[in-house]
């Protein structure tokens, strides 16, 4: 019978258990909980057996609770099935694993000297703003919500041969949407308008109904009413009344990298510095631990781009990795699909302004693409009707040499038959020198004549035949330049073959922007045509161009106030052209105010004929919202996508509430008129919102004054700059005797049964202490240092900003 013998050997405190077996083969073995250390840093501890100063084994359940993130995969679990039925690894299966691994008697550790291809490796991404889109439990998500947008459109002729029925028109448009059942996936979103220039026509038309549901981990988009979708090459895409189920990356999941950039991998061996650079343009700073790392998600642009890796580690030693990544929005990442799949009634053409569909005309759309491999992308199409059938094929394939894009469709129309129509589309990127990279783009397309696409009652006059080349690269002395060639067959024999050729150049001097396109057409008589262009800015916000066009003879010369989207902005344009027989101006005017917009716009055009009376069209336009989130109503400028609400709680009285700050302005204000909207929002992006109060009564704690948002499709949220927790408190805190209870922590928490969190303080020497964030109501400070000693107060209702408590005791106990 074995003799178990436990004592305490060691200062960390493990626990050595000696294990005196006749039996045993191996004498004196102990099994101890050692700390383990991978390149020279304490990852965790092991449960092994020693014997003198050699490592003898391992324990099964200790070592794969270690090895997970820092061992490859199928490296843990070979060394974990050499343990057998037991739960005993011995050390020779580590060694045969190319695992260094021993014990150091003098520093009682095990350590492990890792080789790279026996780590894990982690992936990394320079993508800083990748959202999660399985786990958004630390953003704000929108909860019901609902807006009404109004534009209205004034239309003046100046004519006075006209009456004033025929001079006015007036178009009013209205839009919106609202999430159903307390869900923000699922959002409701319809229109309508009226046009009095359709005359006796003119009444109440509805725009566009649809029912959306997203599905965001998924990134599917279900719709079902009147419905948009997308296409690939070769279809159309006829609104539908129907339904739609959709993969929309780009719109559900924006963030999303599904275009495949490649993935380098790295070893660092200590912690480091890791400094990328794309294209010579610094791009991030990574501080990593030991390991091995791909990475992914480069910020890089369409086409082959340069990325350098610089690594410094603590001693200061540096080492650099190139190399190169090439990316096409054609293709996808391996493993990645994209999909529509459409169905429902095509709408056909009504004799009054209106929507009308053909219900005696059922169609579909769809298409399926899928990447196999990052670098080879498959996808198929079709649509159809009981008359009409387009189905077809695409194929993306990177090479060294560019991207390979090649599309084959077939169409069948009754009464017409059976045509075909293909294109090849060559994308090679390259760098020869400078920072910016090569572009060359070949198109080719081929059609037959009985060829139709979606919705066509008959082959369309499209070309036979085309093919279109473009070259661009940066050029000498600071200049970017491209070229570009077209030739086109059509299907008339008698018909010139079309070509036409462009060359531009562009370089800035200064502040000055130049441009030069010259063009030559030989489709019919052999034109070219120049067209120059400069421009140059008059401050941040102006900027004054002219252009000259040597084709149609005309000449402009404009002046722009670009907008900056803060609340009571103005900008605008004048533009003055000189045409062939007729001298233009045009002027325009825009005002951002923070509940309303409101443009005028004046178009003037002389005739060089004296007896043709000038043309004038003045244009009023102005548009709001209605809101709802959350409770509230609101009143802001007219909603693009999604939305931000931000009240004003009622301890601020009448401070304003400036939202977003923004080149010297604001995005919003909440005032006398309501809360703040911030009517342009992203949807499935985060967006940092921050409001702060203008003149807050003294003292006032406003708490949180930003919020990281994550708005849904059409969606608003709601927040609240303020809050009854507001307060600032001073007080001076003594025992019983008299004596200042000094430099200690006090816990203030709420004894009237509210659930307030607990607010933490200290006194000085005094005893004197600061607190903010606090209410009206009874309180008590503890102090968990002086035995609990537990002192209560009262903040009186109508308290604003900071209040002074005076001295507070200790109750004598009797």
């Amino acid at each position: 019978m074995g003799l178990l013998l436990g004592c305490e050997l060691f200062p960390f405190g493990t626990r050595v258990v000696l294990a005196a077996d006749g039996q045993s083969s191996v004498p004196n073995l102990v099994f101890v909980n050692l700390p383990v250390s991978i390149d020279g840093r304490i990852v965790g501890d092991l449960k092994v057996g020693v014997t003198g100063t050699a490592l003898y084994s391992v324990d099964r359940k200790s070592w794969e609770s270690l090895a997970k993130g820092y061992f490859d995969t199928d490296v843990i679990q070979r060394v974990a099935q050499s343990a057998g039925e037991g739960q005993v690894i011995p050390v020779t299966s580590f060694i045969e694993e190319f695992i260094d691994i021993f014990f150091d008697p003098s520093v009682l550790e095990i350590k492990i000297n890792l080789a790279d291809s026996r780590r894990q490796t982690q992936d990394l991404s320079l993508r800083r703003k990748s959202v999660d889109y399985e786990n958004l439990s630390n953003l704000d998500l929108p909860g019901r919500s609902a807006y009404l947008n109004f534009n209205l459109q004034q239309d003046y002729l100046w004519n006075d041969t006209l009456n004033r029925d025929s001079q006015l028109s007036t178009l009013v448009n209205l839009d919106g949407a609202i999430t159903l059942f307390g869900s923000p996936h699922l959002t409701l979103e319809s229109g309508a308008f009226i046009d009095s220039s359709l005359g006796d026509d003119a009444a109440w038309q509805r725009r566009e109904t649809r029912l959306v549901y997203d599905d965001l981990s998924r990134a599917v988009r279900y719709s079902l009413g009147d419905i948009f979708y997308r296409t690939t090459e070769f279809q159309m895409s006829p609104p539908l009344l129907g339904l739609s189920v959709e993969r929309a990356y780009a719109e559900i999941q924006p963030l999303r990298n599904i275009t495949p950039t490649g993935t380098r991998s790295f070893t660092v061996s200590q912690r480091s510095t890791v400094e990328i650079y794309v294209n010579g343009l610094y791009q991030d700073t990574l501080h990593l631990d030991p390991g091995r790392y791909d990475l992914s998600d480069f910020a890089v642009n369409s086409g082959v781009n340069e990325v350098s890796l610089l690594i410094t580690d603590p001693s200061g030693q540096q080492r650099s990795i190139e190399f190169s990544l090439f990316t096409d929005p054609t293709l996808l990442k391996g493993g990645v699909s994209e999909f529509s799949f459409n169905a429902g009634y095509q709408r056909g053409v009504s004799e009054v302004p209106g929507i009308a569909y053909d219900f005696n005309l059922p169609a579909i759309s769809g298409f399926y693409r899928y990447g196999i491999t990052d670098y080879l992308t498959l996808g198929a199409s079709v649509q159809g009707t009981e008359l009409q059938q387009v189905a077809g094929g695409e194929l993306s394939l990177a090479t060294p040499f560019g991207i390979l894009a090649a599309d084959v469709s077939a169409s069948e129309l009754d009464g017409i038959g059976r045509g075909t129509a293909a294109s090849l589309r060559w994308s090679y990127d390259f760098f020869l020198w400078g920072e910016r990279a090569h572009e060359l783009d070949v198109v080719a397309v081929a059609r037959d004549e009985l060829y139709t696409y979606m919705g066509q009652a008959s082959p369309s006059l499209q070309n036979k035949s085309e093919l279109r080349v473009r070259y661009s690269a940066p050029g000498p002395f600071g200049t970017f330049l491209s070229a570009s060639a077209r030739q086109a067959e059509s299907f008339i024999e008698t018909d010139p073959v079309d070509k036409a050729y462009g060359f531009n150049i562009t370089r800035r001097f200064g502040f000055f922007n130049f441009s030069l396109r010259l063009e030559q057409d030989n489709s019919v008589t052999e034109e070219t045509r120049a067209l120059v262009r400069l421009s140059a800015p008059l401050g941040q916000r102006q900027l004054v161009s002219t252009r000259w066009d040597t084709f149609s003879e005309t000449g402009d010369l404009q002046l722009d106030r670009m907008q900056r989207g803060t609340v009571g902005d103005f900008s605008g344009r004048l533009a003055l052209r000189s045409d062939v027989d007729n001298y233009r101006a045009d002027m325009g005017a825009f005002y951002q105010g923070n509940r309303f917009q409101l443009g005028l716009d004046h178009n003037y055009v002389q005739f060089d004929d004296v007896d043709r009376e000038p043309d004038q069209l003045s244009t009023l336009r102005l548009g709001s919202s209605l809101v709802y989130a959350d409770g509230t109503v609101a009143w802001g400028r007219p909603i693009e996508d999604s939305f931000i609400m931000v009240r004003r709680h009622e301890s601020l009285g009448d401070s304003r509430i400036l939202v977003d700050e923004r080149q010297g302005g604001y995005i919003a204000v909440a005032d006398s008129f309501g809360p703040a909207v911030v009517p342009a929002v992203n949807s499935y992006v985060s967006r940092r919102i921050h409001w702060e109060a203008e003149n807050p009564p003294f003292g006032y704690d406003m708490g949180d004054i930003d919020a990281y948002s994550f708005p849904l499709y059409r969606s608003g949220m709601a927040y609240t700059a303020g809050s009854e927790a507001s307060l600032t408190l001073i007080g001076l805190v003594q025992d019983t005797r008299g004596a200042p209870v000094t430099m200690t922590v006090g816990q203030i928490i709420a004894t009237d049964g509210r659930d307030f969190p607990m607010v933490t303080t200290f006194t000085n020497k005094a005893g004197r202490f600061v607190a903010q964030g606090l209410a009206p109501g009874a309180y008590q400070i503890v102090f968990p240092d002086r035995g609990d000693l537990k002192i209560p107060f009262t903040i009186e209702e109508g308290a604003s900003g900071i209040v002074e408590l005076g001295i507070i005791k200790e109750k004598v106990s009797l």
